[in-house]
């Protein structure tokens, strides 16, 4: 679905690139969520529609790899549009 897979965060309502991953302290966990920690799908080759199967591989540093199978549904977060640009910021396409 995707050529380019990004981690991203939000801090302060500000979207930006987590640079290095996410990186996750033994025995702990995560929440990936919208408005927080998440993993970005970008330049989409055909549109994750509600229903889609999309088959996620998150890979880790020094651990096993974990296969998902995920089902695509609205995104909570809204739409937006991002650019290549990288002076640019995202902005709301309504």
């Amino acid at each position: 679905f995707s050529p380019m897979i990004q981690t991203h965060q939000v801090v302060d309502g500000m979207m930006t690139e987590k640079k290095g991953g996410i990186k996750i302290a033994p025995g702990k966990s995560v929440t990936l969520e919208p408005g927080g920690l998440h993993v970005m799908m970008m330049n989409l080759k055909k549109p994750i529609l509600p229903g889609t199967l999309v088959d996620l591989k998150l890979n880790f540093t020094g651990v096993k790899s974990v296969s998902l199978k995920l089902i695509g549904k609205p995104a909570g977060a809204g739409d937006e549009t991002y650019f290549s640009n990288k002076s640019a910021s995202p902005s709301p396409t309504k």
